[in-house]
């Protein structure tokens, strides 16, 4: 049956083909498909009557129809989008024959799916046009109307000059978003090598592991949307890599990508959102594509770490090491064969070969120190370091950073990381001379060290392990701090695990001639000269005197003494003894504390009252500052006796 339009006979042929030309190149000035459907349905009321009317582009991946109804804009949505061209619907047989065809709708009977969608809306004829250019088939475009007799031949012969129009069009919008897809991809796709070199320049040159993990988020953030970057280790001992959680967020979506390099798995990177924004397979896909170089660069920075820890625990060492061979320690070994001096070397012998905190309690200079290296070095633990602090001898802060190190920048002045003398006594001992002057405020802290074997540097809240034995000294009274709260009594407890007192040279006369002998040899070596004995009246008066200085005060004596002395024999200055010992009250009925008074009481009158200092009474004594301040109080001395 042919149908001929009403149209055809009204309308001006030559007007008709001026407005074809019209509607093509307004067609023409659409680039994309999308801006193409938006005015196609307008511009073809100028040339072709219809209320209905569809786009119906080819899929050449799958070889299906795909429909979009340009008219009505409120039509409902179809059952039949996509339809496959071996369906033989109107559109597919136009499809495969290339011929345009009038479909007309009957009021009843079975129908294809497409025609029965279009009685239901009571359209009743379709014209289905094939869009083909010289380059290839586009697919078909399809009028509608109500009218039964809308499209006859003369009209369809001019709604194909129309769909050549339109075909040229939809083509050129095709290619179009085909070339910006690509040249989209293209930018993604060079984004995506921008990024990845990226991460293979921070690989290279960021060796360190905190600033690695500053600077992976702003890099990932380029090309994945995020709130927050975490790294996840599997090695416990490693430096962590921030919470995963914050405990005031919840975050609504998380992305985790294990991190892998050809030593195994060493944890995950974990890239999270706050808000509920599920990561694309795009987003997760480059992830997992970067993961290995992240996973590399994380592995480099942590054995960066190792390595710049053990560099820097060697460069401590060696310079400690350095500067305990230039102190001299007065011993080779302890000397002495008296009673007293037995039993502290039968206790430190019991305890050497454990690793049990040991507290060596004793006035100054009686060699406490000599004491803890004979510990040490009976130890297990005699082929790793000895590492001496002394708390008396360094302010607060100082102590606290001599102890535990601190970071680059923890405090003003710390320009470099420093390893502290606990991890260099790693495996090894630590000797903590004087600890009854560690102030209260860093007492906790070594308490943590006691009970944990760890502690943070200053600065740092990375935890630090340490294997460590520690050996304390003290002259204090620590009983009487506790007492007064100036020493916590849990530490106490956790140093006195096996105490060792030692006996001060006054109790232990028996050895004074060895020590006296010593001393001379080594102050011979060192002036160049040779002593063959000590005189009779020196010795007697060495085995006499109290020595409230102890060894240090005998040691200070004989250096005097070799030095004063002309000949071979050691002279010792009995009368300078007497002067600097003020007088030493003969007899059994002085106490030992009125003899210690006013040796100290002496020193101080010819100091002028000046306790430091290299002629203070401290050094005339033979002792340390804080120790003479300590026995002042004791004795209670204080102005305006002196």
């Amino acid at each position: 049956m042919t149908f001929t339009a009403p149209w055809v006979h009204t309308v001006d042929v030559v007007g008709r083909y001026d407005a074809l030309l019209r509607v093509s190149k307004t067609l023409s000035g659409h680039k994309t498909i999308a801006e193409l459907l938006e005015v196609l349905a307008n511009q073809l009321h100028a040339v072709v009557p219809f209320d209905y009317l569809a786009l119906i582009l080819h899929d050449s991946a799958t070889d299906d129809l795909r429909l979009a109804i340009l008219e009505p804009s409120d039509a409902p949505v179809p059952p039949f989008r996509t339809m496959p061209v071996a369906a033989r619907g109107p559109a597919g047989v136009v499809w495969e024959t290339q011929q345009a065809g009038v479909f007309p709708i009957p009021e009843e009977g079975a129908l294809p799916a497409a025609l029965e969608f279009l009685r239901e809306h009571d359209y009743r004829i379709v014209c289905c046009l094939p869009l083909t250019t010289v380059h290839r088939r586009v697919g078909v475009l399809s009028f509608g109307s109500r009218n039964a007799d809308e499209y006859g031949p003369d009209a369809v012969a001019f709604m194909e000059q129309v769909a050549a129009h339109v075909a040229v069009s939809v083509d050129n919008a095709i290619n179009f978003d085909h070339a910006r897809d690509y040249e989209i991809a293209l930018r993604g796709e060079r984004d995506r090598l921008r990024f990845l070199l990226d991460v293979n320049n921070l690989l290279v040159s960021e060796h360190d592991y905190r600033s690695l993990l500053s600077a992976i988020s702003p890099i990932l953030q380029r090309v994945v949307s995020h709130d927050h970057v975490s790294i996840t280790l599997r090695d416990p001992r490693g430096p962590g890599g921030g919470p995963v959680e914050d405990p005031q967020k919840t975050w609504r979506a998380m992305c985790s990508v294990p991190l892998k390099t050809r030593n195994g798995d060493i944890g995950s990177l974990n890239v999270l959102r706050e808000i509920d924004e599920p990561f694309f397979d795009e987003e997760m896909e480059l992830l997992h594509h970067v993961s290995p170089q992240i996973a590399i660069a994380v592995e480099n920075a942590l054995e960066f770490g190792r390595i710049a820890d053990l560099n820097d625990h060697l460069t401590e060492e060696k310079l400690y090491l350095e500067q305990e061979v230039r102190l001299e320690h007065g011993f080779d070994d302890i000397i002495g064969k008296s009673r007293a001096l037995r039993r502290v070397l039968k206790a430190a012998q019991t305890v050497a070969p454990t690793d049990a905190t040991v507290l060596i309690r004793g006035e100054t200079g009686t060699g406490k120190e000599m004491v803890a290296r004979a510990i040490h070095n009976l130890s297990a633990r005699r082929a790793m370091s000895f590492v001496r602090v002394n708390a008396a001898a360094l302010p607060t802060g100082l102590l606290e950073s001599e102890l535990f190190g601190h970071e680059k920048g923890a405090f003003t002045g710390a320009t470099m990381r420093r390893v502290g003398r606990l991890e260099l006594a790693h495996r090894g001992t630590l000797f903590l001379d004087e600890v009854g002057d560690i102030p209260l405020e860093i007492q906790p802290k070594l308490l943590r060290v006691l009970q944990e074997q760890e502690f943070e540097r200053l600065g740092s809240t990375h935890t630090q392990r340490v294997d460590v034995r520690l050996i304390a000294a003290t002259n204090r009274d620590l009983e009487s701090m506790i007492a007064a709260g100036t020493f916590r009594s849990d530490l106490y407890y956790r140093l006195n695990v096996f105490p060792v007192a030692i006996p001060p040279l006054r109790e232990r006369v028996d050895d004074i001639p060895a020590l006296a002998r010593h001393f001379t040899n080594k102050f011979a070596r060192r002036l160049g000269r040779r002593f063959t004995h000590i005189s009779e009246t020196g010795m007697a008066a060495l085995r006499q005197w109290q020595w409230p200085g102890n060894i240090r005060e005998l040691e200070n004596v004989i250096e005097r003494a070799a030095i004063l002395s002309p000949g071979p024999e050691l002279l010792i200055p009995t009368a300078d003894l007497q002067q600097s010992t003020g007088r030493r009250v003969r007899g059994r009925s002085a106490t030992l504390r009125d003899a210690e008074r006013e040796v100290i009481l002496q020193a101080l009158r010819e100091s002028r009252g000046v306790v430091a200092g290299p002629s203070g009474a401290a050094a005339r004594l033979g002792l340390n500052r804080t120790t003479l301040q300590s026995m002042m109080r004791r004795l209670g001395i204080r102005r305006p006796e002196y």
